[in-house]
């Protein structure tokens, strides 16, 4: 049978084609051009044809032998390309292997001595592009671990979690126990850690003493050992403000820097350690809870409160600098749910209400001509809600959001806590026990300069910090 010569023609091209493109990369083979070779030859799909398969194992093995030769130079991410070329180009072979366990080895050394001079950057870094291009080892892989373990340990030490750091060490020691630096590294943790215990424990004492420049000095030397500790970044805060206060005013003032800027916003005094804590927070119907770095709220301890104009002895619960009746709505708490009873004109979703009605997470209120607030009640688990801006009208005192606390309060990271402090890992809570505010957190926290294990009471002006929080409560008088 004979094929039409435009036929023949077009296959004798295609045959020319590849014969052309092998050419091209058998030149620049030759040349010492890897890479080049190595993009022809794949662009072209040209490992399928016979002619071409010595070449993609002869230009695979030069880009193995130079994977090698850059893994020596300490150039890991482009070693670990040229091994993928060269598997890509030649395959699983002997040779390939070969050179891929010599990686694996050069590798597992390389880290090693990293380890044993304390760089865990570098080591954490090789590991993770191998293991991203599924290049790694047992050896590697139990390496990674450790590093990955010391890791933490280091984390966790800068913020004065000694204990939780050395278990870490432990862990890693438990691994590789032929690393000398392991142990090394725990015999330095735990004389920090000894260290850290006493120094905290005279902090504590210098607070609960109001000895400003002891807790000043017992901060500074904390701060040596565990740069990030909260606790003692907060002692030293308020000691500076508690210095600056007496020498500006010649007065045994509070320092207000944990406060708002405002001149009248000033804390009362805190008792310390023997000598009893404050007035119970329940005995008073509101007070401001300030969180560092996240805001300030109104939090209404009734299970009625009164909405309203902020003018002069009005005795409202929720003041709002507006164009309001004195006493323009009640939001009542029954049970786990809440009814708004209007005062004066209100809307609720944009319609008109005049009886009791009830809210429901989400509900858009308006009061008189353009205040308008939102109702949360976000956290499944407890009754508390909130009341946040949707205007720009603010209450008197200020603040970010109005929280109706009912059993409990929950601050922390996650979208559904009452106070959302995103830089948080963990939430901490505030509760009601008997008519008395209670702090809750899953570490140690210091309240008024007393340290409690997890939980402690508060009083009407207290302060309380725990590794990476602040908070005060600010009493708002009855009028």
């Amino acid at each position: 049978m004979a094929f039409p010569k435009a036929l023949f023609g077009r296959n004798q091209l295609m045959f020319q084609g590849w014969r052309i493109k092998i050419r091209e990369a058998e030149e620049a083979y030759q040349q010492g051009l890897l890479d080049a070779a190595h993009r022809l030859l794949v662009a072209g799909e040209l490992q399928g044809f016979a002619p071409a398969k010595k070449l993609c194992a002869q230009v695979g093995q030069g880009l193995a032998d130079r994977s090698l030769e850059r893994l020596s130079h300490g150039d890991v991410l482009a070693a670990l390309r040229d091994f993928e070329a060269a598997r890509s180009l030649a395959g699983e072979t002997a040779a390939i292997m070969a050179v891929y366990h010599e990686l694996n080895h050069r590798t597992e050394r390389q880290v090693k001595c990293s380890l044993e001079s304390g760089d865990l950057a570098r080591p954490l870094s090789q590991l993770e592009e191998m293991q991203k291009r599924q290049l790694t080892s047992p050896g590697l892989q139990q390496l990674y671990e450790v590093a990955m373990r010391l890791r933490s340990a280091e984390q966790l030490s800068v913020r004065g979690k000694f204990a939780e750091a050395d278990q870490q060490v432990a862990a890693a020691m438990a691994l590789r126990s032929d690393l000398p630096s392991i142990p090394e590294r725990q015999l330095v943790l735990r004389k920090q850690q000894t260290r850290h215990r006493k120094l905290t424990q005279k902090l504590h004492q210098a607070l609960a003493d109001k000895d400003w420049n002891q807790v000043l000095k017992m901060a500074e030397r904390l701060l040596e050992i565990a740069p990030q500790n909260g606790v003692a970044q907060d002692a030293k805060r308020r000691a500076w403000g508690e210095v600056g206060a007496r020498s500006r005013r010649g007065a045994n003032l509070r320092a207000t820097e944990y406060w708002t800027p405002s001149q009248n916003q000033r804390r009362g005094d805190i008792g310390g350690v023997g000598q009893g804590m404050q007035e119970a927070v329940g005995n008073a119907s509101s007070f401001v809870l300030w969180v560092d770095a996240v805001g300030g709220y109104l939090v209404c301890l009734s299970d009625e409160v009164v909405i309203g104009q902020s003018v002069p002895a009005s005795g409202i619960a929720v003041p709002i600098k507006a164009d309001l009746s004195r006493r323009h709505a009640k939001v009542k708490r029954r049970g786990d749910g809440y009814v708004l009873e209007p005062l004066a004109k209100t809307r609720i979703g944009g319609q008109q209400v005049c009886d009791v009605t009830l809210l429901n997470d989400g509900d858009e209120i308006e009061l008189g001509e353009g205040v308008k607030l939102r109702f949360r009640q976000p956290h499944a688990l407890s009754a508390t809600a909130r009341l946040e801006w949707i205007s720009r009208h603010k209450t008197h005192p200020t603040a970010d959001a109005v929280l109706l606390m009912a059993e409990s309060c929950v601050l922390g990271p996650h979208w559904q806590n009452h106070v959302v402090c995103r830089q948080w890992s963990a939430d901490v809570v505030l509760f009601r026990q008997k008519e008395e505010l209670f702090c809750r957190a899953g570490d140690s926290i210091s309240v008024d300069g007393e340290w409690h294990e997890g939980k402690g009471r508060l009083g009407k002006n207290s302060h309380i910090c725990g590794d990476e929080f602040s908070m005060s409560l600010e009493a708002v008088p009855s009028a």
